[in-house]
């Protein structure tokens, strides 16, 4: 975001949030926080402000991500100062990229505060002020004075705006003064880079995109590219913004623009009736991808670590259970000693009975007695009898808990969004792995929004009514709440992924897939979301083809 563009987003927040009243701060991501507004015109309006170094922004959404389980440090500082407060007024600094909204609490205690949102690439940092003493309540990025002697960011410290810029500000400059600076340059003729890039070096505020756009309105007449110059200034100041998403070669958004973009082909500028739209447009596309792929990889690593886990415990319990098929051994060695003790040196080591018309040697403890040795083998017995009956359940449940992780593996490498990570990370607390959710009684009263709904539903041209899981959660959803008598469960047979729910079937092609009334499946005790077990399934072999023809159905009727 260049100067250019968050001025044509202040001029518009200032319009739409001005008297605006602060309800809910939430942080979406370490980075990221959506601040939602009651406004005047009886409307919501949700804030986004991002000081991720790699896309830092602010603008407005329609979207409303679900918050952090465990709020930061900031966010706790956003809620205990601003909320309730309202928007007094939003403005961009003169040719900087800094944005500050207002914020003015009319209760007991009064007060006034500045948030700041510093949008400069790796210098980026949200930060909040308090109003009349002008000194730092929090930031997202503090900063001490042996660290940043320059503009350290503290705690209780005095505000202070980011360095100056060695440039010249645009609007104080005339023609004579751009003609006498761009005669010094002494720029080849002929090279539009080579003059976008002096703009860049020479004056503050102006983006490489907007250098071009300048460079590009002009031939070689220095007088033509001033021209540009002071159209562009005169955009600024007047606010005479045309927002659009500027795309590359592939059609894919490239950047933002608040100018007028006529240098560039027709079919590479997307207008947009708002920078603001035009911004979260920009950076869905942009931004969006990085921090779900961040999320999904951060949460698969989560999971393959309890899978670690668990595939140890089972290999153990393996090992537990191969060293108990040795009880009924240990069991005859004993016997053997007890009916033989006569014939059992004391110290020792070893003694050698026929048994069953074939020599059997015994191991012995010399420093035990023939009887004490007799007992040693029938208290291993005893032991490893046991094991064979604890060892075999502990094995069944860490069987079960490796399948329900590689479920959850699986639904969080496939997550679409936030919400779908937000349901695995759900399964995996409730599953066992890691802090579980406050219960209700003990969660905060009020009015909670409605939880998205963890499956989808479909209607098919066929008139069929399927039900898909999206997560393991999905799964037990079906079960628990959307199941009922006659309906038919369907799970590809081995693998992970989701469950369905049919109304009606049909069969064809080559996956194995188990299908039964669902009154058959059971939920096993204690066990966690999603699994079932069930007997006196059938099984049909599906066509991944027809699947993929199916979905495409599904898609288009789906609801």
């Amino acid at each position: 975001m260049d100067a250019f563009v968050l001025q044509a987003i202040a001029r518009e927040l200032d319009a739409a949030l001005r008297g605006a009243r602060l309800e809910k701060a939430v942080q979406a991501d370490p980075f990221t926080f959506v601040l939602t507004f009651s406004c005047g015109d009886r409307r919501t309006r949700r804030l986004l402000l991002s000081g991720d170094l790699a896309h830092p922004r602010l603008h407005l959404t329609e979207e409303s991500p679900p918050g952090q389980p465990e709020p930061g440090d900031f966010l706790r500082s956003l809620r205990k100062h601003l909320a309730g407060c309202r928007v007094t007024r939003v403005a961009a600094g003169e040719w900087e990229r800094v944005v500050q909204l207002s914020f003015e609490r009319a209760g007991s205690p009064p007060g006034t505060f500045a948030l700041l949102a510093e949008v400069m690439g790796r210098w980026s940092n949200l930060i909040l002020v308090e109003g009349r003493a002008g000194r730092v309540l929090d930031a997202l990025r503090l900063s001490t004075g042996e660290r940043n002697p320059a503009r350290p960011v503290e705690r209780g410290a005095p505000y202070r705006l980011p360095p100056a810029q060695k440039k010249r500000a645009p609007g104080a400059v005339d023609e004579k003064d751009f003609l006498g600076l761009l005669a010094e340059a002494a720029l080849k003729k002929g090279n539009q880079g080579e003059r976008a890039r002096w703009l860049v070096r020479t004056f503050g505020g102006l983006s490489p995109a907007v250098a071009a756009e300048i460079a590009g309105r002009a031939g070689e007449d220095p007088r033509v590219l001033w021209e540009a110059f002071a159209w562009a200034v005169g955009c600024y100041r007047e606010g005479r913004f045309r927002p659009s998403v500027i795309l590359g070669s592939g059609g894919a958004p490239a950047g933002l623009s608040a100018l007028e973009a006529a240098s560039l082909p027709p079919a590479r500028v997307q207008a947009w009736p708002s920078m603001n739209g035009a911004a979260e447009a920009f950076y869905r596309e942009a931004a969006g991808g990085a921090p779900l792929q961040a999320g999904r990889a951060a949460l698969a690593r989560t999971v393959r670590g309890h899978l670690k886990r668990t595939g140890r415990n089972l290999a153990a319990v393996e090992e537990d259970l191969r060293q108990a098929g040795e009880a009924e051994d240990c069991r005859l060695k004993g016997d053997l000693l007890l009916r033989n003790l006569d014939g059992v040196g004391e110290g020792a080591v070893n003694v050698r009975f026929e048994h069953e018309g074939a020599p059997l040697e015994i191991a012995l403890d010399p420093r035990l007695s023939p009887s004490g040795n007799a007992q040693r083998y029938f208290r291993r017995y005893k032991k490893l009898k046991r094991l064979v009956g604890a060892g075999g359940r502990r094995r069944q449940d860490l069987a079960a808990e490796r399948s329900f992780l590689e479920e959850l593996l699986y639904d969080a490498e496939e997550a679409g969004g936030p919400e779908a990570l937000a349901g695995v990370r759900q399964a995996l607390e409730e599953g066992g792995f890691g802090k579980k959710a406050p219960s209700p009684s003990r969660r905060k009263r009020g009015r909670a929004a409605p939880p998205a709904r963890p499956y989808r539903r479909f209607l098919s041209t066929g008139g069929w009514e399927i039900f898909v899981g999206k997560s393991a959660l999905g799964n037990e959803a079906l079960l628990r709440r959307v199941a009922r008598g006659g309906d038919t469960w369907l799970h590809a047979q081995g693998l992970p992924g989701s469950h369905v729910l049919l109304r009606a079937g049909r069969r064809d092609g080559r996956v194995r897939v188990d299908y039964l009334p669902v009154e058959r499946l059971r939920r096993p005790r204690g066990g966690r979301p999603g699994q079932v077990i069930f007997t006196g399934q059938r099984t049909l072999l599906a066509s991944p083809e027809e699947g993929e023809r199916l979905s495409r159905e599904l898609e288009a009727a789906g609801a």
